[in-house]
């Protein structure tokens, strides 16, 4: 973005120079100045927007590490936090975040009367995809089941809640270990798979509207877009 302004601003003074320079020499130069001023200036509005930005992520970034542990299993690492004492739940997040998005949920809904046990799912934060690239539900499911409650030596039933996309691996537990299932919650529950029809339709009007993609996929973009979407509404 500032790349195209800078280059719009240097390009807009240096044709206006050569268009007046016979005519007016003055205000040809005068030109060739304020493209170089705005240049500048929206070179320096870019870097402090930008350290902006890093601050905040930084901050955030450093808050949702000292809120976890990360727990070495036989299938990898797995992230996760815990919230109140109790009975156990294991609460299962959605697409919006890792461990972080649901320890909110389980505040707000499951309480302090609760053992909430909070994972970050596969590729979320600090819990990796596994090695052999299986990030199915059935095999995060089996991720919270063996390695995740085994390790922290939770050998009776828990109530299981999933939020959002977290509902797949959700079901999936309770159907693959009935014997450890005290219930299933599910909240806004993402089950809904698209035909492929639907996916190239999608697919099509992503490709019409680039911009989409340049904010979601882009953690600046989305930061600022956010922003000032914040200052509108």
């Amino acid at each position: 973005m500032v790349f195209v302004a800078n280059f719009l601003s240097i390009v807009g003074g240096v044709i206006a120079y050569f268009v007046l320079r016979g005519s007016d020499p003055i205000t040809a130069r005068n030109a060739l100045w304020l493209g170089a001023i705005l240049a500048a200036a929206a070179t320096v509005a870019f870097l402090a927007i930008y350290a902006s930005y890093n601050s905040v992520v930084g901050a955030a970034r450093e808050r949702v590490l000292a809120g976890s542990k990360v727990i070495e299993t036989a299938r990898g690492p797995i992230e996760y936090t815990t919230y109140g004492q109790g009975s156990p739940v294991l609460v299962i997040h959605g697409a919006g975040g890792g461990y972080d998005q649901d320890l909110v949920t389980a505040k707000r809904f499951v309480g302090e009367g609760y053992l909430s046990i909070i994972p970050s799912r596969f590729g979320y934060l600090r819990t990796p995809i596994p090695t052999n690239g299986d990030a199915t539900p059935a095999a995060q499911a089996d991720n919270h089941a063996e390695p995740l409650l085994d390790a922290l030596g939770v050998n009776n039933k828990v109530i299981v809640m999933g939020t959002s996309a977290g509902a797949l691996s959700s079901i999936e537990f309770s159907l693959r270990y009935p014997d450890r299932t005290a219930g299933l919650i599910l909240l806004v529950p993402g089950l809904y798979n698209p035909s492929s029809e639907d996916r190239r339709r999608t697919a099509e009007e992503a490709a019409a509207n680039p911009m989409v993609d340049i904010i979601t996929e882009n953690d600046f973009a989305f930061w600022l877009f956010s922003k000032l979407l914040a200052q509108v509404w």
